[in-house]
């Protein structure tokens, strides 16, 4: 999903635990292997490819979901936050574990058990759709509800 629905579901948890910091940076975390097609393929040096890589769900460089939208690595870095502090870290591993399930719910391919692609989830909204915005402003809705 685009980053405005992990914003949104980051809000949510962090209003729910009262820790914005570990929500937030757990609804986003995953997102950091997104800077692999970017680096690699110098799209930083060409905003209007990086625009339109960011809004396509082909993910035309094959980089986009990768090692950091494994389940394995969902959990393996939780436990690892939980031992370190167990609060904090449950919260970014239920913020993290948000963000793989929304993921699984766009139109764009999700290899939860990355590298292996034998596993392909694809999901009903489609990616930066008029649905995800709608998806989105019901998510905000709810935020502000709480």
């Amino acid at each position: 999903m685009f980053w405005n629905t992990h914003l949104a579901a980051g809000l949510i948890i962090g209003k729910l635990t009262g820790h914005y910091d570990a929500a937030l940076i757990g609804s986003f975390a995953a997102d950091i292997d997104h800077l692999i097609p970017i680096i690699k393929n110098k799209l930083f040096l060409h905003p209007f490819l990086l625009l339109k890589s960011t809004l396509d769900e082909s993910d035309t460089y094959r980089n986009e979901r990768h090692i950091l939208h494994n389940v394995l690595v969902w959990g393996g870095l939780s436990a690892v936050l939980s031992l370190i502090d167990a609060r904090w870290g449950m919260i970014f591993a239920l913020a993290y574990f948000i963000h793989l399930v929304f993921d699984a719910l766009d139109g764009a391919k999700l290899y939860p058990f990355f590298p292996n692609k034998k596993i392909n989830l694809k999901g009903p909204i489609g990616y930066a759709s008029l649905s995800e915005f709608i998806f989105s402003i019901a998510l905000f809705g709810l935020f502000f509800a709480l």
